[in-house]
């Protein structure tokens, strides 16, 4: 099992690859140094998190017949899903 990640890392990844899909690739040292010329993100932990966070998404991506929107919705819907039961 993974870690889970914050709803902030989440939100941030998927609005960097809506905006800019063409700058991330499945090179996680890649997608760092776009991040660093993309936005400014103060902390260097959480940069690291959110460059993982789309290698995970566009690794994802990439197999055959999955479409990108619905990654990002199944990510959102289990994102939701974790926070009604921390609410529980």
């Amino acid at each position: 099992m993974g870690n889970i990640k914050s709803l902030l890392i989440k939100k941030t990844a998927k609005n960097l690859i809506e905006k800019y899909p063409d700058k991330f690739t499945k090179d996680y040292q890649k997608n760092k140094e776009a991040l660093n010329t993309l936005v400014q993100i103060s902390s260097k932990s959480t940069r690291n998190m959110v460059a993982g966070y789309i290698t995970h998404i566009v690794d994802r991506k990439t197999v055959p017949s999955i479409d990108l929107q619905k990654i990002v919705k199944e990510e959102t819907d289990k994102s939701r899903r974790m926070n009604r039961r921390r609410r529980r």
